[in-house]
């Protein structure tokens, strides 16, 4: 199914005027931890990525969607194997041009994760978590402003969230939460929020820094507050071979109260292209 998304969102753009950047790859880690009961354990991260970016300018519009999604798992040496990460994140972004600063942004978010997760401590297993459960679509209208050279920040104080979540993630349950068969529930909320796509390079190329974050707010209180950032600084040794510092901050008081962080450094193997189609006018 990943592959299958992956070359459709490709296709589409290609056919018109337009730029497509997209970057992915393989990349693997062995990790030795502690806690503070002197527990040790050691692993291995497997994972692959994609990065998509397209670009479509007009004289009054710029056209920008976004694609960022990771598939990842951990294998342990007494031969379990489990799921890292696995996710899908697509931001679907139409700007109105304005004295070349401010760009007027209409924005459609969605997130989902691919893989089925099943719970394995009790004998009989049962779904906790698969495809659009859980699930993140929001709605928002404001403002965006380029920073850098292909990078940029928008801010828009209307923004619409609905979200579905499994039985297994929920932390909150108040009115504004509908529930349905096992335990799933849909949540609405209307507040501010803010993102921001770097996606730069330096050093001629072999320094690489991508961060794909943003905030929501539609309450001053933990429990109004949504955090997620995702920082990427990749140094390529030779052709195809980088080294990845991959660092992870979110917080969401819908799964959890608590910050969660996550960092990893990664060796691997990325493909990278650049493609512009010129205006056959």
């Amino acid at each position: 199914m990943l592959n299958r998304f992956i070359v459709f969102f490709l296709l589409v753009p290609a056919i018109s005027d337009a730029q497509l950047y997209y970057k992915g790859g393989i990349s693997a880690t062995y990790s030795m931890q502690k806690n503070w009961n002197d527990n040790q354990t050691s692993f291995i991260t497997l994972q692959t990525a994609w990065l998509v970016d397209y670009h479509k300018e007009k004289d009054e519009s710029h056209t920008f969607h976004h694609l960022n999604t990771e598939v990842s798992y951990v294998y342990y040496p007494d031969s379990i194997w489990k799921t890292n990460t696995d996710y899908l994140k697509l931001n679907l972004q139409w700007n109105k041009k304005k004295n070349n600063k401010w760009e007027r942004n209409t924005a459609l978010f969605f997130a989902t994760r691919y893989l089925n997760k099943y719970n394995n401590n009790i004998p009989n297993n049962y779904w906790q978590e698969g495809f659009l459960n859980p699930m993140e679509l929001s709605f928002s209208y404001g403002w965006r402003k380029r920073v850098f050279k292909k990078s940029s920040i928008n801010i828009s104080l209307s923004s619409l969230r609905l979200m579905v979540t499994p039985a297994s993630r929920v932390n909150l349950k108040n009115e504004a939460t509908v529930q349905f068969k096992n335990n799933t529930t849909i949540t609405g909320q209307y507040g501010f929020q803010a993102q921001n796509f770097i996606n730069e390079t330096f050093c001629n190329e072999r320094l690489l820094w991508i961060n794909d974050s943003r905030v929501y707010i539609n309450q001053l209180s933990e429990k109004g507050i949504l955090f997620d950032a995702h920082n990427i600084l990749a140094i390529k040794i030779y052709k195809f071979l980088e080294v990845r510092i991959d660092t992870k901050l979110q917080y969401d008081y819908l799964i959890s109260s608590k910050l969660r962080f996550k960092q990893e450094a990664l060796l691997g193997v990325y493909y990278s292209s650049s493609k512009k189609k010129a205006n056959n006018d």
